[in-house]
């Protein structure tokens, strides 16, 4: 059975605006490391996320102003809050990377710490790296993910 929420307010009472935005925090901003095989320096463009009770979203956009060197893409996720420990690796988002020089990939962000793209490329293959893609300057990263805390 669920808890109620009452705001600690009594039948009969107001509710105000104030009471309401107890409800959740407003979005607050992080710093997120980027690596692939080494730490990738870039500029944050935005990264941030709020919490509401035990659901954890993050939205993350990044352009890189250094080079990975190959293989899987990792974006860290706010610290302190990390998914639930689950049986096996799922999907939390989604992971979008725009090659600069070629096209967009699209895959899968999954639920582990940080947050690692998998299942980008053309084919789609799911847990590979295909088509193979090293970041390099003016590439874009950004995550979109919805996770439970413990």
């Amino acid at each position: 059975m669920s808890t109620q929420w009452t705001a600690g307010t009594v039948s009969g009472q107001i509710l105000t605006a104030a009471t309401l935005n107890t409800i959740g925090a407003a979005w607050e901003s992080y710093t997120p490391t980027l690596t692939q095989g080494v730490s990738v320096a870039k500029t944050v463009n935005y990264a941030r996320y709020c919490q509401i009770q035990k659901t954890v979203i993050v939205q993350v956009m990044l352009t890189c102003t250094g080079a990975g060197i190959g293989g899987t893409i990792s974006v860290s996720l706010p610290s302190g809050l990390v998914p639930v420990s689950s049986s096996g690796t799922s999907v939390i988002g989604v992971f979008f990377i725009h090659d600069s020089t070629t096209a967009l990939y699209v895959g899968s962000a999954m639920r582990v710490s940080p947050v690692t793209g998998y299942g980008y490329g053309a084919s789609n293959n799911m847990g590979a790296n295909t088509p193979a893609l090293t970041l390099a300057t003016n590439d874009q990263v950004s995550i979109t993910v919805e996770y439970e805390v413990a």
